[in-house]
């Protein structure tokens, strides 16, 4: 079985107390940032319930048949439903085929589970088909449906699930846990705070060479608000990277602005230069300007995960645009 992440053991044992007691609910809605491993956690609740031999703690024996056919991807009591493809939702008729599904008798006479992954991403034709199912679910069924943004699924679905959420603060187990994964060389609480304390997202920071690219963005805002560089050669230089996740950066740079206007200490930012540098390019914005900029981001976020014929070079020249017109109206304003 996968390794248990440490900050996930207490809810582990709650819900097995649960179990114990015969009180464990047939839909449970797991939300949490992305990146502190909901996914991982209801694959191992899922695998806990369909093991032949699990022992008192709920952890699977690895041995059983339903172990060797989890571990296989291929266990015929286990259902999972994710979008067709990435960015796009999950269909009415995905959910018709999860509830078939359930309404067949377990092969292994013990619980028929399904995965709902992200939850948010049924469309309202795809969540309406799943009310019934979980008003009146089947005997022995378990739904675990899992959400980093559990705000956005219908309050007619949240209000049918036990929730269950992982929040995003540090924790010693998380600093601990990463620290043994990386180099001496980088800080984990700091890499914790670049990744929103989400253990498993700082640890993808550095395999992934994106380390770097918050210290990189803020040159290239820097640069733009001083008008050492143009918008269209800054727009370029971030489309040949991901666009996604370049916007997600810029978003977490304008929330610690936001939250350097509002508390001095409140950044995020663990790195005395870098956040030195936040403040002094934030003092030449005001609050409007910084929430106005986040707005854009957000909708721009949107627009790039959810059409594929979206041109990105120009939503990301948009964006340089509009930070450089900042510049332009603070200039205006002094005169």
């Amino acid at each position: 079985m996968t390794e248990f992440l440490p900050w996930h053991e207490g809810p582990w044992r709650t819900l097995q107390e649960a179990r114990r007691a015969d009180r464990f609910p047939h839909a449970l809605l797991i939300s949490g940032p992305r990146g502190i491993g909901i996914g991982r956690f209801a694959r191992q609740l899922a695998a806990s319930f369909l093991c032949a031999r699990p022992d008192m703690d709920g952890c699977v024996c690895n041995t059983c048949k339903s172990c060797r056919l989890i571990e296989a991807g291929n266990h015929p009591d286990l259902f999972m439903t994710t979008p067709e493809e990435e960015g796009k939702p999950i269909k009415i008729d995905q959910i018709r085929e999860l509830i078939d599904f359930l309404s067949l008798k377990s092969q292994y006479e013990r619980e028929k589970v399904v995965i709902i992954e992200p939850a948010d991403a049924m469309n309202r034709n795809a969540a309406n088909s799943l009310l019934k199912t979980l008003e009146e679910p089947p005997p022995r069924s378990l739904m675990l449906l899992l959400s980093p943004r559990a705000s956005l699924l219908p309050v007619t679905i949240r209000s049918r699930c036990q929730r269950l959420n992982f929040k995003n603060s540090r924790t010693a187990e998380m600093v601990s846990w990463l620290a043994c994964r990386i180099d001496k060389a980088h800080d984990p609480v700091e890499l914790l705070g670049l990744a929103g304390n989400a253990p498993l997202a700082a640890l993808k920071l550095l395999e992934e060479g994106e380390y770097a690219l918050p210290q990189s963005l803020l040159c290239d805002l820097e640069d733009l608000f001083a008008r050492r560089t143009d918008p269209v050669t800054v727009a370029q230089k971030w489309c040949n990277m991901r666009p996604p996740v370049m916007i997600a950066w810029l978003a977490k740079l304008v929330v610690d602005m936001v939250r350097l206007k509002v508390r001095a200490d409140a950044s995020t930012v663990l790195r005395k230069e870098v956040r030195k540098r936040l403040k002094i390019l934030m003092k030449q914005l005001d609050l409007g300007q910084l929430f106005d900029y986040y707005d854009r981001l957000t909708q721009h976020s949107v627009l790039l995960s959810g059409y594929s014929n979206v041109n990105a070079q120009s939503l990301l020249e948009d964006l340089t645009i509009q930070w450089a017109e900042y510049r332009e109206a603070k200039v205006r304003k002094t005169l």
